[in-house]
């Protein structure tokens, strides 16, 4: 069974599913609400709130897989020949050329054909996955995977015949929250998010969808792209809204294919406000995952610490030895000058020194006066 939980704004979505003859069937689909400023933007702000949704569920969440939608997390598509993971990582540090990485976690998603690769790389904030691990080891969670939606949706679409070499843009609308995804020839390029206001009225609901859909074309045309968008695609939009889209399209940006998502692929209409959870049940080999990124670099972190602990210890225990060294040395000599002062002063009071030097003292008188009678003669 395959279990995703994503987390985003004011609710939390649980998805299970079970395979048989690669026939997925949905096993549980749970929606949980939360208090209002509980996640923004992907930044956990409420734990307590999370934490208080999510323990009723915590058997079912063994081994799932998160998935984080945030502005925080930024991706980049990236086309080089097969590397290592390590050298990739290291090309993938360059591209975002982040002034401060210490506290960012690279990782990547790549689909190799025999000579080159594609890749979806992302760059995160450590401190933004450090708040959902803490939470899920607050809560005895084995989470075995943290994963983004744009790597969740880049995958759904490599999955869907239909959207094989198409140029398109995919729109996931979440209440007033816009997320739209550039795909060229079926491949993963572009991001972008704004706010909709919806109203009553259908034509001023499509007019910032509408612009949007104007600005993610020129952002194509802007690239000097050889591919010009076929079609819109939508998550989450009712039909009446499709309608009034596709009318205030044709009159603006000519002749685009404004259709929902669920009409050429494998999602069906029911699960279409579970799109996010649905498509994170897609797995991969070579994927991101972001909590192992976390782990990596937090055990990396620790044996830093750990060396530089054993550096500074050696240091101290150098600078101990040279110091006691130096007072052992000093005291050794120090006692070697008071017993050669005392020998000698021991000597020159002894009865055999006073004898010796009168003897040397009788010489000198004698040696004196045996100079001046010479002198004399």
């Amino acid at each position: 069974m395959k279990t995703v939980l994503y987390l985003n704004n004011n609710k939390i979505q649980i998805i299970s599913l079970t395979y048989k003859q690669k026939k997925p069937t949905v096993q549980n689909k749970i929606k949980l609400d939360l208090p209002p400023g509980t996640i923004v933007n992907g930044v956990i702000i409420n734990n307590d709130a999370i934490v208080q949704a999510l323990t009723p569920h915590k058997k079912l969440l063994r081994n799932a897989t998160a998935i984080i939608n945030s502005s925080n997390i930024y991706t980049k598509k990236l086309d080089f020949p097969k590397l290592t993971k390590k050298q990739m990582l290291s090309i993938i540090k360059s591209e975002f050329s982040i002034p401060d990485d210490t506290n960012i976690l690279y990782d990547s998603s790549s689909y190799c054909g025999p000579k080159n690769c594609t890749v979806i790389c992302c760059a995160a904030p450590a401190g933004l996955i450090s708040n959902y691990v803490r939470i899920f080891k607050e809560m005895r969670i084995s989470v075995k995977k943290i994963d983004i939606v744009q790597n969740a949706v880049a995958k759904f679409v490599k999955s869907q015949e239909q959207l094989k070499d198409k140029t398109f843009v995919l729109n996931i609308v979440e209440g007033s929250h816009l997320v739209s995804m550039l795909f060229e020839k079926g491949e993963y390029l572009h991001t972008n998010r704004s706010s909709i206001l919806p109203e009553n009225d259908d034509s001023s609901y499509a007019e910032p969808l509408v612009s949007n859909l104007s600005t993610m074309i020129q952002f194509s045309k802007s690239e000097k792209s050889e591919n010009a968008i076929e079609a819109s695609y939508y998550v989450g939009l009712d039909n009446k809204s499709l309608e009034g889209i596709k009318e205030l399209s044709e009159q603006r940006l000519g002749s685009i294919e404004i259709r929902d998502i669920c009409d050429i692929s494998d999602i069906v209409p029911s699960m279409n406000d579970f799109f996010y959870p649905l498509i994170a049940t897609i797995s991969k080999n070579n994927d991101i995952n972001l909590l192992a990124r976390f782990r990596a670099e937090e055990t990396s972190v620790k044996v830093e610490k750990h060396k530089t602990l054993t550096r500074t210890i050696s240091a101290l225990s150098l600078a101990i030895i040279v110091s006691v060294c130096g007072y052992l040395y000093f005291r050794m000599n120090t006692y070697l000058l008071t017993v050669e002062k005392t020998r000698i002063t021991d000597y020159l009071t002894s009865p055999s020194a006073k004898q010796t030097l009168d003897e040397i003292s009788y010489k000198s008188i004698k040696d004196k006066k045996n100079r001046e009678t010479i002198t004399e003669v």
